[in-house]
């Protein structure tokens, strides 16, 4: 959860059809950390009801066209939110969110389907009304938590964006400059493990956490780079 507001907290969260998984709306939620209960809101922009007695919200759709929300921060050099989220088969992306902007999906999309055929909603990779991510793979390495390193410990690391990855087993490394993403690397692949969520320790180590069934903690520093 990325604290955007003292008043409210926000978290990303994408309709679901189903027990588990994404529908074709993809949708951006508040969340009332009082209650702790996520809002429904419609395609259309209408509040839906929120189940609570006695409590009137005022609530609106912040954004569309998010699909598979797995990471929302701050990014501390622009002070901008930055949230990434899965594509279906390719096509993960790094977005900005930015209040009534349409990111895409499921209209625009940089991937297809799981089984590799076009999603049938999608009019194409750059469409007219949509945003385009921040960054975008083509080959998903299914991207898992994210962490700005805006520690002075350790300068290497300084202006980096660490991106867990769970298929491609690695910890993506990217410099940013502003809002811009100038360079990709990769660190921790030769350990073939998972990797789930990533965060920046107060001692200025990155801490990374495994997603095997001998799951690990690990704390690293710049000496494990290449």
């Amino acid at each position: 959860m990325a604290k955007v507001d003292v008043k409210c907290p926000f978290c990303a969260q994408t309709a679901s059809v189903k027990k588990y998984g994404p529908g074709s709306a993809g949708h951006q939620h508040y969340r009332c950390q009082a209650c702790c209960r996520s809002f429904q809101v419609d395609y259309e922009y209408r509040a839906c009801q929120p189940g609570m007695k006695g409590q009137v919200v005022d609530l609106a759709m912040y954004n569309a066209g998010i699909r598979n929300p797995q990471g929302l921060a701050i990014n501390p050099w622009s002070g901008a939110l930055w949230l990434h989220e899965h594509g279906p088969r390719g096509g993960d992306e790094i977005n900005i969110p930015e209040k009534g902007k349409n990111y895409g999906w499921p209209l625009a999309t940089w991937g297809v389907n799981y089984s590799g055929l076009k999603v049938p909603e999608a009019k194409g990779e750059i469409v007219e009304g949509t945003e385009q991510p921040v960054y975008y793979w083509k080959d998903s390495p299914a991207i898992s938590g994210m962490a700005f390193y805006a520690s002075d410990v350790f300068a290497p690391w300084r202006h980096k964006l660490f991106i867990g990855a769970l298929k491609d087993k690695e910890v993506i490394v990217m410099r940013v400059d502003g809002n811009t993403v100038t360079e990709e690397g990769r660190i921790l692949g030769d350990r073939n493990q998972r990797i789930r969520d990533v965060r920046v320790g107060p001692d200025g180590y990155l801490y990374v956490l495994t997603d095997e069934s001998d799951g690990q903690l690990l704390k690293v520093s710049p000496a494990a780079t290449r």
